[in-house]
């Protein structure tokens, strides 16, 4: 399912974009700056849910057709699943402290 991997790419695109605006967030100096860049953060942490649960449907829907996709795909999927729920998780964390810097 080359769907997958896309949205898989894509996430990765966003994970890192969210990194860092979280990154320029705890760096400025600038109230405002500072604001700004978390808010873009959650904005790329917002499109990392929508291209997650969309990726989630294709599964579904693939499944639900009675195909069950190939293992290597599924278990690329889970590791990269599980390694993105860190990642949110940690920036995430960051964004907090930088709100109550």
């Amino acid at each position: 399912m080359r769907e997958i991997k896309e949205l898989s790419e894509l996430i990765d695109d966003e994970i890192d974009a969210a990194c860092d605006y979280a990154e320029a967030a705890e760096r400025a100096t600038h109230d405002d700056l500072r604001h700004l860049y978390i808010e873009l953060s959650e904005a790329e942490l917002g499109h990392i849910d929508r291209l997650h649960e969309k990726a989630k449907e294709l599964i579904a829907e693939t499944r639900s057709k009675g195909i069950d996709p190939p293992a290597g795909m599924l278990g690329m999927w889970q590791h990269e699943h599980e390694r993105m729920i860190r990642k949110v998780a940690q920036i995430s964390m960051r964004l907090k402290v930088a709100e109550e810097m």
